[in-house]
Parts: C-alpha cells; structure tokens; sequence
C-alpha cells in the first residue's frame, strides 16, 4: 500500500477566519481524515513551519495526534515561494516513511479524499513510471482548474518562479498527466481583506518587476505581470505588459486570456467615456478595439467568454443584429473541462444564455419593426429556447429575469406558438414549461433532465460565423502550429 504524506508551508495560521470556530491550520488538517469512522486520506504531514510565534505548530501536532497522522517538521525561514517550497520538498524526501507527497497551502481544505490512495496504487499499475498527477482546484465558487500538486517522493520534482510558482522536472512534463478524479483542493479566498490583497499584490508586483528586468522574455513572468497590474487597478501598465504577451509564442491560455483581457480594458475604457461624455468619434474607437481583442481571443481558443463580452457592447450600442449573432455563436463553445488556466464558470452555465436570449428578442424585435415580420425563424427559436433553458433550470431559475414572462411572450407573438402551447402567462406551471421545451416544431429533442441538449440544433448556427464582423477571425493551421511551441503549465 502507497503511503501519502501532505507537504505544507506554514507561518502564523493559529489564527480562525471570522466565520470560523477552529484555526487556519485546523480546518486544513481536519480534511485529511474523517473524525468520525478515523479513516485516513493521507498517513503524515509534513510541515515546514517559516517562523510562526503563535502555536501554529502546536495545534498541527495536536490534530495529528487526533487523526493518527506521523507528523514531520522543519523550521526555517521564508525566502520566496519556489525556494521555500523546495526547502520542504528537500525534507520531506528525508521522510523515508512517505511515498507520495499532497502538495498543500495553509488554507487548503481537502474535498472527496476518500479516493485518493486507489487512484494512485491504479494509476502505478497502468503506468509503473508515473511520478506526478493533476489534481483540480477550486478558490471560492471560481471555475475549477488543473494543477499538479501530487507528485512522488524523491522524484526530482521543484518549483522556480518566486511568485506564481510552477513545479517542474529536469526530465519529464507535466503535459498529459493523469487527474486524479472527483477530488478538489479548495480553497477559501473570502477572508482575505482589500489591504491585505493588495499588500500581496504590490509585493507580487515588485518580485515580479524585478524578475522582468533580469529576464524580458519570460513569457510566463510577462503573464503574470500583467496579471498583477490588473488586480492592482494599473490599467495602462497591464494592457502593456498583455500586449507583449500576445506577441510572443508559447502557451496558448496564456496568450488567449491577455487578449481576452485587452478587450475587457477597453471595454472599461469604452463604458468610462460614454459616462463621461465624450464624443462618438472617441468612444467608437475605443469600443472598436474592444471587441477586435475579443475577436483575437475568440480566434486563438474558441470559448464564450469573450462573444457574450462582444455581445454585450454590440447591445448597449444598439446593433442588436451582431449582438444577437455573437451570443448565438457564444451558445456553441463547449465547456472548457480541461482548461489549465482559468475561466469564468458563470459564463457557461447562466450568461451566455441570458444574453443570447435578450439580444435574440431586441434583434427580433428590431426586424419585425423594420420589416413587419421575422425572416430566419431558427435563429429566434434558439432565443427563446435559451431563456426556456434559464426559467426550467433547477439551479440558475431563479436568477431569471422580472420580466421573464414579459420576454417569453414577446418571443411567442413573434414565433406564433400556438397559445395552448404557451408557457406564459402561467409562470412557474413546471409541466407546462417542460412542454414548451418542446414547442418550436420539435427544436428539442431531448428530455427534461438534459439542459446542455441544444448543442444537438447547434449546426443551424455555423453560418454566423462568415457573416460575422471582419475582426472574428481564427488563426492560420501554420500560424497555429509555427506558435504553439510552448509547453502548457500549471497556474499557483
């Protein structure tokens, strides 16, 4: 049977968050066991404690103690995070009782452990070399993410980078790894306080600033430079720093959330000078360079983070008829499951569809005003089938729109469902609204239990994509293959 240990840094984490009973040290070591059947996620803790004066080390010895957990320790001081963390991991491979080693932070909670050693003891017998795995992550209700934070003892495994660290091998990648599955590291990011964040960011900042001017073409330190100067409010300093990561090769992530994160800047720009009164002429520049970085990121990763965020601008500029289409187009990105990097989980499940039905309406609305009726019936039937989707949807339903029946019969009039078909006015009638599922001539053809079933109509939307606006483009397969040389890593 392999033997598990969690590695954790740790100073001053005696303290309990606001909303706590027990410590920082506490809540994260009582998730490696359950305290009620005593059975272990892991056999040991390794802990490398980086000067704490209150009784962090006390409290880990006694939870410990309560779970049968063999408990290590190393004191020492905190330099910075690569070369800290390779301190403990430069212990823990002294720990002879230990075979694989749970890469943990202070205010780690361990969620579905129950699985963890299985997992391991099969993933050796399919591939008798393996020394690493992925393991997903969450902070807070953010989209989960992949990172490698299980990795085996005495396998050569260490982390560079100050901040935004990365473990790595002098042999072997990280690309392609096994997931050890259901199970999440997560953490809780609430309790942090604006000026605490903001000390961290600043320090981040300067780390980083300084790593930039020894080595300019870090792509990974441009990256997170970035990163940091958004979270600081350094707008100009970020768009910066975003541009010169869009410009270089490497990880594609990397690239598509600096281009995502261009547009999103000048959106801000754009809604800051319509509020200021500027003129037309300016404010259409900016929103112009708004929605072709989106465009860019759209083209090098196909997700709908940055179509709803182009739909949206096209809305409140009144071209109801692009903002319907970059919506239809956002509905047809898949979830992005196995993203590395980060992405806005809220997107996918609620977003995309709200607006997609909005902009579908005022869309319709516009060409029956123009026109005397509507000419592509599919398109508004998806409209309608997307605010259908949000009102039946046991999770997000209640985040419908007030005027949800407002819209729904606006959709109806303009399709001529029969009206004894009608979802509304009988809001809320859960039957009768599984039966408008149906309605529309047959667009769905799935059962009550599969939201995500629209996918299977989705082709009736290709065509958006050449009628589009010229800055929508995707790169070149040459272009596509010539950049993607860089080695896909994990986020800290």
């Amino acid at each position: 049977m392999v033997t598990i240990a969690a590695a954790i840094m740790a100073r001053n984490e005696g303290r309990a968050k606001p909303t706590d009973t027990i410590s920082n040290i506490e809540r994260t070591l009582y998730s490696l066991f359950d305290r009620h059947t005593g059975e272990k996620w892991v056999d040991a803790v390794i802990l490398f404690d980086t000067g704490s004066t209150d009784d962090t080390v006390e409290l880990a010895r006694a939870v410990c103690r309560e779970g049968g957990l063999h408990f290590h320790m190393v004191k020492g001081e905190f330099v910075d995070f690569s070369t800290s963390r390779n301190t403990l991991l430069d212990f823990a491979d002294t720990c002879e009782d230990t075979d694989w080693l749970l890469l943990f932070d202070c205010n780690d909670v361990l969620r579905n452990g129950e699985g963890l050693r299985h997992t391991i003891e099969e993933e050796i017998k399919r591939n008798p070399g393996v020394s690493a795995m992925h393991v997903t992550q969450q902070w807070n209700n953010s989209s989960p993410f992949i990172n490698t934070r299980l990795v085996k003892a005495r396998s050569e495994w260490r982390y560079s980078y100050r901040v935004h660290e990365i473990i790595q091998h002098p042999t072997q990648s990280s690309i392609g790894l096994s997931r050890v599955p259901d199970m999440i590291i997560y953490q809780d990011r609430m309790a942090d306080t604006q000026d605490a964040s903001k000390r961290r960011w600043a320090r981040d900042a300067k780390w980083l600033e300084e790593d930039h001017a020894r080595d300019p073409e870090d792509t990974r330190i441009m990256f997170y430079l970035s990163q940091t100067y958004m979270s600081l409010g350094e707008y100009d300093k970020a768009l910066e720093m975003y541009r010169r990561r869009t410009e270089e090769i490497g990880m594609y992530e990397e690239r598509y959330i600096s281009s995502l994160e261009i547009g999103r800047i000048y959106r801000r720009k754009w809604e800051e000078a319509k509020k200021s009164g500027k003129s037309s002429v300016d404010t259409d520049m900016v929103r112009a360079n708004a929605v072709k970085w989106f465009g860019k990121a759209w083209g090098l990763i196909k997700r709908a983070e940055p179509l709803v965020e182009s739909a949206e601008i096209f809305e409140r500029a009144n071209d109801f008829s692009s903002a319907a289409q970059a919506a239809a187009r956002a509905i047809d990105a898949v979830y992005p499951h196995d993203a590395v990097l980060w992405f806005d989980h809220d997107t996918y499940v609620y977003k995309r569809y709200m607006v997609h039905a909005r902009t579908t309406l005022l869309h319709g609305e516009s060409v029956v005003s123009a026109m005397g009726r509507i000419t592509d019936t599919v398109a508004f039937e998806r409209g309608y089938k997307s605010l259908c989707m949000i009102i039946n949807d046991p999770v997000q339903s209640h985040r419908a729109p007030k005027n949800a029946s407002e819209m729904a019969m606006k959709y109806e009039n303009l399709l001529g469902v029969p009206v004894e078909s009608r979802l509304f006015p009988v809001f809320g009638d859960t039957p009768r609204a599984l039966k408008t599922l149906r309605v529309c001539n047959g667009i769905l053809d799935t059962d009550a239990d599969n939201i995500t079933a629209h996918r299977k109509r989705a082709a009736a939307a290709t065509r958006l994509l050449e009628t589009w606006k010229p800055f929508m483009f995707a790169p070149s397969i040459e272009e596509r293959d010539a950049a993607d040389t860089g080695e896909e890593e994990e986020c800290s």
